[in-house]
């Protein structure tokens, strides 16, 4: 069941329409140094990109101005992306760890 839910959030996320709003938000960010430094670091870059939270939070108009005026949303948004980036790892060296368990 949860997979089916995760496929119909990716549709709904990939739609076109949400695509060119993701790049329209992600470039009016980017008018802002902090989160330029953080989107032009290459562990964050293809993560704000593609992860669904990341995009969630991004793609919600309400979440727009007071990220760029609030510091503290700010820092919210930076300590996201940053959990979403140790989660990515640890998924990552868990199936790592998986897969030489079975060649093994």
């Amino acid at each position: 069941m949860g997979s089916l839910f995760d496929v119909i959030a990716n549709v709904i996320l990939f739609y076109p329409r949400n695509d060119m709003k993701l790049k329209h938000h992600i470039a009016k960010l980017s008018e802002l140094e902090w989160f330029r430094n953080l989107h032009e670091d290459p562990k964050y870059t293809s993560l704000i990109w593609s992860n669904r939270k990341i995009k969630k939070y991004i793609l919600t108009s309400a979440n727009m101005e007071p990220l760029i005026k609030s510091e503290k949303m700010q820092k919210e948004f930076v300590h996201l992306v940053q959990d979403e980036y140790k989660k990515r790892r640890q998924e990552f060296f868990y199936f790592s760890y998986l897969a030489k368990q079975m060649v093994q």
